[in-house]
């Protein structure tokens, strides 16, 4: 889906007819170099299948529920140590809501999330924009924490997710 001949149409027919063929696993865009485009994930289980992580698991329901619902969300942030199922938890609570999925890249958050955004917003239903494994040092954080915590608008259709096996810079919490 490139940039310059943006078919929404065409785009919303694609949309309907990834969700309508799987309803268990929700429809994937991956945008990469100005374009979203059709991808996939591989399947993840289920949350029951997760055990622990009750804390983790009642925010991330409440998070994706009012999502889900209509609401309007903030970004989430999510940070923890390697392999302890961050983005397995985000997938399946995506999946269980049959959310379709954006994977974005680093790019996508610094040089082109208004680019992004303005594409996301032209779909028709809820989307989790997912930007996965972030590495905090090397994001510039004046203009992380100014933009998207800061002056980003984010169209009331998109829910974003950022996840890091560092920690975020201290500044960004403070939003």
């Amino acid at each position: 889906w490139d940039a310059e001949n943006w078919d929404s149409k065409e785009f919303v027919k694609f949309i309907k007819e990834k969700i309508s063929e799987s309803p268990l696993l929700s429809s994937t865009l991956k945008y990469l170099n100005k374009k979203l485009l059709p991808s996939s994930h591989r399947s993840v289980k289920s949350i029951e299948e997760f055990f622990g992580y009750s804390f983790a698991k009642k925010r991330l329901d409440a998070y994706f529920t009012s999502f889900a619902d209509g609401a309007t969300v903030r970004p989430l942030m999510l940070d923890g140590s390697p392999g302890i199922g961050k983005t397995e938890l985000v997938l399946s609570y995506a999946e269980n809501k049959k959310l379709p999925i954006t994977l974005a890249y680093p790019d996508g958050l610094e040089e082109n999330l208004t680019d992004l955004l303005s594409k996301l917003e032209r779909i028709p239903n809820r989307n989790v924009l997912f930007f996965d494994d972030l590495n905090p040092e090397e994001i510039n954080w004046h203009y992380f924490r100014q933009t998207v915590f800061g002056t980003a608008e984010y169209p009331n259709n998109v829910a974003m997710v950022l996840i890091t096996n560092k920690q975020f810079h201290e500044n960004v919490y403070s939003r």
